[in-house]
């Protein structure tokens, strides 16, 4: 195994991505951003695994894998890469951040797949024999944003009344003394406590970096995003009952409070040893939206909401055009087993709790441990179970038109991601 690190923060004044109620760049650096590269090879299968301080990968993740397999030689479907889902990080090249800022800098993008790239084959260099340990942390600070109103719906409101997950999946790397050599975590949470600051920075995240690199020293740490569509830091205004902004000294806390979960669980004494071989599997599978008519979309354009509107027009403009609406759309599942011990799947989606829990439940019948990591790869939009579809939100509809997609995604679509696992996976 192998690791490096680099520097990913864009420049003071670069638009930023994941709130729609900013309109103007950044005029600060709150913490860097950072890239983690991990090369994994068992002597036959080789991989590469890439966690970016970025909102996602998107548009940029074919251009991205070409570039990373044509240094390492690594086959493209066995390059994750993993985005942190910072909602302060770089205006992406994807049409709703393109519509909404037209000024995306692609001269910084192509300066983070040089280093990218760069780093990727000092990764590759620097490998070590290691031997890989799955333990389990547990951290708090999550709350679902899905609170039930009572009338069979939900409101934007923190809640434990709604499926969550406080669990801290580690994978450590040690070398044959034993020693920390590198460490693959997760947690299922948006890292947005602090809400739509304008300045650069990782969240949550970013500080819990800081904290394990005090703890690890030379060891290096990488992050993934879990099931953590609907969840939020657990922090209520008393007044309001809504979500409380928090502090960037608040967000620093969470950071370390996950950092010491993280460090809990790599001396806990309940983890076990992951066995090889590796093996990486990668499925695509047509995840349906919902088709609008013009009846409709003139009426949305009446609607008080802009983002209603704007939806409306988005979608109209294509219609007279004589563009079709985009009705399918490709989500990405990628497994790295390590044998039977350990299945690592990430998913293309931002996935909810309780859809990733679901999906673990039926995968833990063959595996020991099953890890599920979202925000992988070119991401589509929320993914939510089929019980939480009935119920609606933003996840269901709202998201749907903030993207400018043509409308919610098909409430089966867990069944069809759960069966397109059960096959890619080999079950009976």
């Amino acid at each position: 195994m192998g690791t490096s690190r680099i520097d990913v923060t864009p420049a003071v004044g670069t638009f930023l991505s994941g709130f729609g109620s900013r309109n103007k760049p950044s005029d600060g650096v709150y913490h860097p951003l950072s890239a983690v590269i991990s090369f994994l090879s068992d002597g036959n299968t080789d991989v590469l695994l890439v966690s970016m301080e970025w909102l996602g990968f998107y548009d940029l993740t074919k251009p991205f894998r070409a570039a990373l397999s044509t240094v390492t030689g690594i086959a493209p479907d066995r390059i994750f890469l993993m985005a942190t889902h910072t909602h302060c990080g770089p205006a992406l090249p994807r049409p709703v951040d393109i519509r909404r800022h037209d000024a995306i800098d692609d001269l910084y993008f192509d300066s983070v797949k040089t280093k990218l790239c760069k780093a990727a084959e000092k990764a590759m260099q620097s490998r070590k024999a290691v031997r890989l340990f799955f333990s389990q942390g547990w951290c708090g600070f999550a709350a679902s944003r899905r609170k039930p109103d009572g009338r069979g719906g939900v409101e934007w409101k923190p809640t434990l009344d709604a499926p969550h997950d406080h669990r801290v999946p580690v994978i450590v790397a040690k070398t044959m003394r034993g020693k920390v050599f590198a460490v693959l975590f997760g947690y299922a949470c948006h890292p947005t406590g602090a809400g739509d600051v304008n300045q650069i920075g990782g969240g949550y995240v970013g500080y819990a970096y800081d904290y394990l690199e005090k703890e690890l020293g030379e060891a290096k740490a990488a992050f993934f995003q879990g099931g953590g569509g609907d969840q939020k830091p657990f922090v209520r205004n008393p007044e309001s009952g809504d979500f409380r902004r928090l502090s960037l000294a608040e967000v620093e806390m969470l950071g370390h409070r996950l950092g010491l979960a993280v460090m809990r669980a790599i001396h806990s004494e309940d983890g076990f040893e992951i066995v090889h071989p590796l093996t990486v599997k990668q499925s695509m599978i047509s995840i349906p939206s919902e088709q609008p008519d013009r009846q409709r979309l003139n009426k949305a354009l009446q609607d008080s909401q802009p983002r209603v509107r704007n939806w409306a027009r988005h979608n109209l403009d294509l219609l007279d055009c004589n563009k079709p609406l985009n009705l399918e759309h490709s989500l990405e599942s990628q497994s790295l087993l390590f044998g039977r011990s350990l299945a690592f799947v990430a998913l293309a989606g931002e996935i909810t709790s309780e859809l990733a829990l679901n999906i673990q439940h039926r995968l833990e019948k063959r595996f020991d441990r099953v890890v599920i990591a979202g925000y992988a790869n070119h991401i589509i939009g929320y993914i939510t179970s089929s019980r939480q579809h009935r119920e609606g939100g933003y996840e269901v509809v709202d998201f749907a038109r903030n993207w400018l997609l043509s409308g919610s995604f098909d409430r089966n679509s867990e069944q069809k991601i759960i069966r397109m696992l059960l096959k890619d996976l080999q079950f009976t």
